[in-house]
Parts: C-alpha cells; structure tokens; sequence
C-alpha cells in the first residue's frame, strides 16, 4: 500500500464516526485509490501524477460523508431546521439528471467515455448519428475535434459520489451514459470507469479498448483490436476479432468468439475460452483456465501457479506438447507428435494440467 494513498484516503475519513458500515466504505475506497495509483504508474506517470488522479476520483467524497455522523470531538451542534420542499426546483433537478443528446459523426474517428461511478452503454442504433443519453446528471457530453467526448462535470462530483455509495450498499445506482451508434461505425472506442458496469452490444468497431477498477465487463461486439482491462470485475464477451487482450486482477472471465490472436491474464479469478482461434494464451496465478478450440489452433500457451489447466481441443489430429509442473499430474490424451501443427506449452506448479 503506497503511504501517500493510504494518508490521503485516512485524511478524507477522519471527521467521520468509524461505524461498521463507514470501515466497509474506507476499506472499499482504499483499496480502489490504490489501485487507480498502480495503474496510473503502470502507465508511465510520475507519482505525483498518480496521486493527482487519486486526488481527483475522491472529487465529492466529502459531501458524501455528511450523510455520516461526525466522530465525538466535542458538543454536536444543533440541527438546522429542514427547509420546505418547492416542487418547481424538484422538476428542475429532475430535468439536469436526464439528457439526449445527438452529434453528426461526420469527422469523428474516436469515442472516449470518461467516468467514475456510473454504468456505461455502447449499443447499436438505427439512427445515422450518435444519440447520447445521460441519466442521473453529473455528465456531460461534447464533441472534442475528431473526437466524442463522454465525461464526469467537474461541478457534479456529489452526484457521482452517492450514486457510487448507493451501489455499494445495494440501492439502486441510477447513473448510467448510453451511447447509440450506428452498428457499422468504425470508430476507435475507449470507456473508462471506476466502479461502473461496462456493456457493449452490437456495434463493429476499429479498435475497442475498456479499463475499469471494480465493474463488470459484458461485450458482444465485432473489432480489429479490442482491449480489457478490471481490478475486481468479471469480463463477459462473445466477439469476433483480429487481436484481443484481456486482464483482470480478480475477477472471472467467460470469453467466446473468433480470433486471431488472445491473450488472456488474472491473478486469482478463473478463465474459460472458447471458440475458434491460431494463437491463445492462458496466465493466472491462482484461478483454474480454462482452453477449448477447434482444429484452427495453432499454438497454446498457458502458465499457471496453484490451478488447474484444461485445453480440449476438437478435430485435432496430433499435438506437439511441452507439459510441465512440480507437484501436479500431467495427461495429454491426444497423439504426440514433433512435427504436428499444433503446439501446446503448459507449465504449472502445483495444479494439473490436462490435455484432450
């Protein structure tokens, strides 16, 4: 834990009564800061520019605490008298929380959605333009130069911060950005959230990348290359590419489709693959992976610590595999061959690891 992340997140904290729900949410927003800060140096920043970023996705943080009662330091001051409610405000803080917004793409190559809390939509359109809706305020959407530009208001950090804790606590979050498209935009696309559900359906795009901390990841999608990135979230998706990269710390992954060339990692969550593919690659260190493709496989590289691997592979006439562990079992019960098409190179330490 960086010191500097834990000081901060401590600092954001020490006015509020520790209750066991407040411990829960410290706990959940440490661990988060710290993991946007090694991601943030994983990507080349300084670290007075990862803990800048911290800084900012704490934005809000404070009104969100008032909800909380203060620690005991002396007299509770008295309450102020609540105000009577004005149903012409209320309709008009109804009216900010929701948007539809509809941009040409006529000269747009890229999308970028930039969020904290909320869940994220791409979906396929029958409009020849893109139509943004916002829902639960704190966001806005601009056209960039030849970019479409879905972001956090810098003025809204309140709202973003309560929707993130009434997700935490199992309320209704309510914030959520969808974005239209047509089907066949090919568009470079990058979605970044914090805590926010990611969903993309429907839509070819050119290049696909998404990066969120705790959310989930669900895409059936066609691209050139997509990227994936979660701390603690699952990745579902069924797509069809030429490359593909997905990562999670802990999270499970679910992944079908067509591709070239996969590569897949997770520290502690499963992995199961399957589909048509010439190159795959399997890495975790302790969650069981999972391999089964057809005869289109070419070469297969997993590694693993504590768990399991299992490639099955079909219409498969002979492999050449290299199966390695310390303390594991190791079965191939296809055909052995050196100079067959198909080569397999799984290692293990402690777990299994079983070819068929």
């Amino acid at each position: 834990m960086n010191a500097s992340v834990r000081r901060i997140v401590e600092l954001v904290f020490q006015d509020v009564e520790l209750t066991d729900e407040v411990r829960a949410l410290r706990e959940e927003v440490m661990n988060n800061c710290q993991e946007r800060y090694e991601d943030q140096r994983a990507q080349g920043k300084d670290e007075d520019e990862a803990i800048d970023a911290v800084m900012e996705s704490l934005r809000g943080m404070e009104e969100v605490l008032a909800a909380y009662p203060r620690a005991q330091t002396g007299a509770e001051a008295p309450e102020a008298p609540e105000e009577p409610e004005e149903p012409e405000e209320s309709e008009e803080t109804e009216e900010e929380t929701q948007a539809e917004l509809r941009f040409d793409l006529e000269g747009v190559s890229l999308l970028r959605v930039n969020l904290c809390h909320e869940d994220v939509q791409l979906v396929a359109g029958e409009a020849d333009v893109a139509v943004v809706r916002l829902m639960g305020g704190g966001m806005e959407a601009r056209r960039q130069g030849d970019a479409l530009v879905v972001c956090s208001r810098k003025d809204a950090a309140e709202r973003g911060g309560l929707g993130w804790l009434s997700r935490m606590f199992g309320g209704p979050g309510g914030c959520e950005a969808c974005v239209e498209l047509p089907a066949d935009a090919a568009l470079r696309a990058f979605v970044g959230t914090e805590s926010g559900d990611v969903s993309v359906q429907g839509l070819s795009l050119r290049e696909l990348e998404v990066q969120t901390v705790s959310g989930d990841v669900n895409l059936t999608a066609g691209c050139t290359r997509a990227r994936v990135k979660t701390g603690s979230g699952d990745i579902n998706a069924a797509m069809n590419a030429d490359e593909a990269s997905f990562q999670t710390m802990s999270g499970d992954m679910r992944l079908e489709g067509t591709c070239d060339g996969i590569e897949t990692m997770t520290v502690s969550g499963d992995i199961r693959l399957r589909g048509t593919f010439q190159h795959a690659a399997l890495v975790s260190v302790s969650g069981d992976a999972t391999l089964e493709a057809d005869a289109r496989i070419k070469k297969v590289f997993a590694k693993n610590v504590s768990g399991d691997v299992r490639i099955r592979l079909s219409g498969v006439r002979g492999v050449c595999a290299r199966l390695k562990t310390l303390s594991g079992d190791t079965r191939c019960r296809l055909p052995e061959s050196g100079d067959a098409a198909v080569r397999i190179d799984a290692q293990t330490v402690s777990g299994d690891i079983t070819v068929e």
